[in-house]
């Protein structure tokens, strides 16, 4: 397909030779018969810098793509940290959570009112709060690296246009120098960073250790989409890999479930033959105060932290919903939900 189009000279050469001269075309691209209909033009692309004796080539391609479902699943958010930790947002939150507990009135069916709860929370922090942003990725890039680089490209397109021994040289001048600039950095960086996870590990700061380590370790190891049945055949359509591990977490679940029921009756008196009182507000506040944070929310999207930052009024209708649990001994069926991660044998990664 590269010498379909009707270009200049200049866009079909693929490829430059040392002695700078010499050009020629030794770059296709490469397509069945027919599929040959998909590709609308072929060109050489002279001034994008790959740090090569080969241009960029571009090919313009139409495809139909096929639509991807959706994952219904929602993706679980990351509260700004620094807005956690901030008074002046924390009282923003506060007020923004109050002004929607109040507009929402206590409901008597307990899912409704836990709904109401999630709501309210789930919207305040996202008008005051607000998900951790990402900032780019500079690290060790700074503005000498930026300047270094761009003198370099004016270089190579001197050289591209007017191909010149001087022009060359100048180029591999430039090059070299923002090659070492950019190593530099870059190795100092390395360095500060290593440092700083020494002091972590010193310090004994796990958690401030972990994160800078996970820079050196990016490998990320995916779920392998197979398991194997009953028998030891492989499962590999997904539907069926579902279903088997439906059953195997409802066999260890329910059995051990319905064994503990079957040795163990919990009793509803207490040892002096007096029923169990219900839960105080005292005790529902102490709870809260004592829930760990930076801990990763159910499918919620709730954190510790959104509940232990607030004032009275949330505390006090999360202590109304569990009496409304306690007496109707019933629990909202979101609650019945979980995130369950398996984690694969060493040796058997394939096997449930």
């Amino acid at each position: 397909m590269s010498t379909k189009f009707n270009h200049k000279k200049i866009h079909k050469e693929t490829w430059v030779a040392p002695d700078g001269d010499t050009c020629n075309q030794i770059d296709h691209v490469l397509v069945n018969q027919n599929k040959s209909s998909m590709i609308q033009d072929v060109r050489t692309l002279r001034r994008p810098n790959c740090d090569s004796d080969h241009y960029l080539v571009k090919t313009v391609i139409t495809q139909k793509l096929i639509r991807m479902q959706k994952n219904s699943n929602t993706q679980r958010k990351q509260w700004s940290r620094k807005n956690l930790q901030n008074k002046e947002k924390l009282n923003q939150y506060r007020q923004s959570l109050y002004n929607k507990l109040e507009i929402a009135e206590e409901c008597q069916n307990i899912n409704t009112e836990w709904q109401q709860i999630k709501d309210s929370v789930l919207n305040a922090a996202i008008e005051v709060i607000q998900d951790e942003n990402k900032e780019p990725r500079k690290e060790w890039w700074d503005d000498e690296c930026r300047e270094a680089l761009e003198e370099k490209n004016l270089a190579r397109m001197k050289c591209t246009n007017r191909r010149r021994r001087m022009n060359q040289n100048h180029y591999m001048e430039k090059r070299k120098t923002a090659n070492a600039i950019c190593k530099r950095k870059k190795k100092k960086w390395i360095n500060d960073k290593i440092k700083q996870i020494e002091e972590a590990n010193r310090k004994n700061k796990t958690r401030k250790f972990y994160k800078n380590s996970a820079f050196f370790n990016k490998k990320q190891t995916q779920l392998i989409p197979l398991c194997k049945d009953n028998n030891g055949a492989i499962i590999s359509e997904k539907i069926l890999v579902l279903e088997k591990w439906k059953q195997y977490f409802n066999k260890i679940l329910n059995s051990e479930t319905q064994q503990a029921k079957n040795n163990y009756e919990v009793p509803l008196q207490g040892n002096d033959g007096e029923e169990i009182e219900t839960p105080t507000y005292k005790e529902i506040n102490n709870i809260i105060s004592k829930l760990k944070g930076n801990k990763a929310p159910g499918p919620d999207n709730i954190t510790a932290e959104l509940i232990k930052s607030v004032g009275y009024i949330l505390k006090l209708r999360i202590y109304n919903l569990i009496l409304k649990i306690w007496k109707n001994e019933q629990i909202p069926e979101e609650w019945t939900e979980g995130i369950i991660c398996p984690i694969f044998k060493k040796r058997r990664s394939k096997t449930v």
